[in-house]
C-alpha cells in the first residue's frame, strides 16, 4: 500500500490511535508495534476477537487471537446449541489470551502490561513463533485482492 493510501484513524479521544494499512491495524508503542486483523468496517472499540502480531523491540514475535469473555460465552452458547466442542463445554483456541473489556485500545494495554518485570517472564513464555497454519487461517479470512502481493507468513 503506497504512503498516500495510509491514513491514522484515532480509535477515540482518549483511547492508542494506530495507522489503517488495509488490511491491518497497526499501533506502534515504546515496547512492540501490534498488527491487527480487524474485520473490515468494525469499530476498533467494539473490536471482541481478533488476530494480532507482536513485533518487540528485541526483535522477538508472537501471534496471538485476543478474545473477551463476553466473546467467549457467546460461542460456548453457540456451541451448546450447535454441539460443537461437545455442545458448548469448553471454549480453546491457540494461542488464545482471553481480555475482560473489548476494543484495540484495551488490548494494547494488556499488551503493555504483559511487558512490565512483573509479567516479563509471562509474555517471554507466551512467545509463539508465527507458523505456517497461521499465515493460512488470515489468507482464508480474506479475499486474494486483499492481500499484499509478496505477503507469505506474517505481516
Amino acid at each position: 500500500m503506497s504512503e498516500s493510501a495510509r491514513h491514522i484513524r484515532p480509535v477515540s479521544y482518549s483511547t492508542t490511535p494506530g495507522i489503517w494499512d488495509e488490511p491491518w491495524y497497526r499501533v506502534h508503542t515504546e515496547q512492540f508495534e501490534a498488527a491487527f486483523l480487524p474485520n473490515a468496517g468494525q469499530d476498533m472499540e467494539f473490536v471482541d476477537n481478533v488476530d494480532v502480531f507482536v513485533d518487540l523491540k528485541d526483535g522477538s514475535r508472537w501471534s496471538a487471537t485476543i478474545i473477551t469473555l463476553a466473546q467467549v460465552e457467546i460461542l460456548m452458547k453457540r456451541w451448546a446449541a450447535s454441539g460443537e466442542a461437545p455442545s458448548g463445554r469448553y471454549f480453546w483456541c491457540s494461542d488464545g489470551l482471553i481480555v475482560r473489556d473489548p476494543g484495540i485500545s484495551n488490548m494494547v494495554q494488556v499488551l503493555t502490561g504483559l511487558r512490565t518485570a512483573s509479567s516479563h517472564r509471562f509474555f517471554n513464555a507466551w512467545t509463539t513463533e508465527i507458523r505456517t497454519t497461521c499465515a493460512e487461517a488470515i489468507r482464508a479470512r480474506l479475499p486474494p485482492s486483499r492481500l499484499r502481493p509478496g505477503l507469505h507468513d506474517t505481516p
